[in-house]
């Protein structure tokens, strides 16, 4: 069975030499090259949705700074919205084209109260009506449900742009080979990603791999931090108390996070928040280094994956890998560079 929502989760049973081991791993741009979805797909059309065609090349490198490109890398598309319309508004070649940047007030103040970042979660919370959460004195609540149709229109228009922008994309060859011999050992692998469940699951298949994962924990499930933590203290750990683990036993021994971004280090320490009360354990966390993608998979597969299924992988090793992942993402947004449709003159 392959659970695809937190409820339903149940560990598989099986074992590494004795030890309970399961990986949670982020899909686009960490098992493959996705997060080029952002340029032909995401970044197109949030011009075209918002009417941005005439700062065209300085919208999308903007988009691809937030996204890709910066310790925001990886976040979800709905925080990403706004934070790439603030980048737009401290850009010069933006604001003295007069491009009408909106300011997603509505927005910003949905995703501090959601526990999805998903379509259907928007969907849900405007035909439930109550917009009192996100409404202060003196807005009008049509501008609110105005602002979160028109995201949510885009939402959806980015999901029918994905397909053809990923359409020949293939895995990272050392990401399968190390996702295969992880499965062949016993663990118990999910994804934890915040990309639609339909995309995760038919980027698993087409890279032979969809059979090695018991969970697909995509955007429709929710936060990658409580996926985290219901795989370590199953589904029911919020009702059971604060930290979970003094209350319920642990599914694992061992428990890692793989991912890309900033965002995902982020969530594993979240994670281990919910289930010990500080940042340091259970989760462990393995990061994939942005531009050495291919690399990182094979110094996983043939150095550490060892070490992790015995529990014997180094703190010091992790958080090296860690502090260089995260550096690696520490860039600045230079608003005068030119954008990324024009070129430097030759000398």
């Amino acid at each position: 069975m392959l659970f695809t929502r937190f409820e339903q989760f149940k560990p598989s049973g099986r074992t590494v030499n004795g030890l309970r081991v399961a990986f949670g791993i982020d899909i686009d741009g960490c098992v493959d090259p996705g997060m080029l979805k952002h340029e032909d797909g995401f970044a197109t059309v949030s011009v075209q949705h918002y009417g941005l065609q005439m700062i065209t090349g300085t919208a999308k490198r903007a988009w691809m700074f937030v996204n890709c490109f910066s310790s925001d890398r990886g976040i979800t598309r709905f925080r990403a919205l706004y934070m790439w319309a603030d980048v737009l508004l401290q850009t010069p070649a933006a604001v003295e084209a007069g491009a009408k940047i909106p300011s997603f007030k509505f927005l910003r103040r949905w995703c501090d109260v959601t526990d999805s970042y998903s379509p259907e979660a928007l969907d849900s919370y405007l035909a439930a009506g109550d917009l009192s959460g996100i409404l202060e004195e003196g807005d009008a609540p049509a501008d609110a449900v105005c602002e979160l149709q028109g995201v949510h229109d885009w939402s959806c228009r980015v999901n029918d742009s994905v397909g053809p922008a990923i359409e020949n994309m293939t895995a990272f060859p050392h990401a399968v080979t190390a996702l295969k011999r992880a499965h062949e050992l016993g663990v118990d692998l999910c994804a934890v990603s915040g990309t639609p469940e339909e995309h995760v699951v038919k980027q698993l298949r087409t890279y032979g791999v969809l059979d090695c994962f018991i969970g697909i924990f995509a955007q429709q499930a929710g936060k990658k931090c409580v996926g985290l933590a219901t795989m370590m203290a199953g589904p029911d750990f919020a009702s059971a108390g604060s930290p979970a683990l003094k209350h319920v036993e642990a599914n694992y021994d061992v428990l890692l996070m793989m991912g890309d971004a900033p965002k995902d280090h982020g969530e594993s320490l979240k994670a281990n928040e919910i289930l010990t009360g500080n940042e340091d354990s259970p989760c462990r966390m393995y990061f994939i280094e942005v531009g050495r993608e291919n690399q990182s998979w094979k110094t996983f597969n043939e150095e550490v994956l060892d070490q992790v299924v015995g529990n014997s992988w180094s703190k010091e090793h992790e958080a090296e890998l860690v502090a260089r992942g995260l550096a690696n993402l520490d860039r600045m947004w230079e608003p005068d560079v030119a954008p990324i449709d024009t070129f430097a003159r030759r000398s």
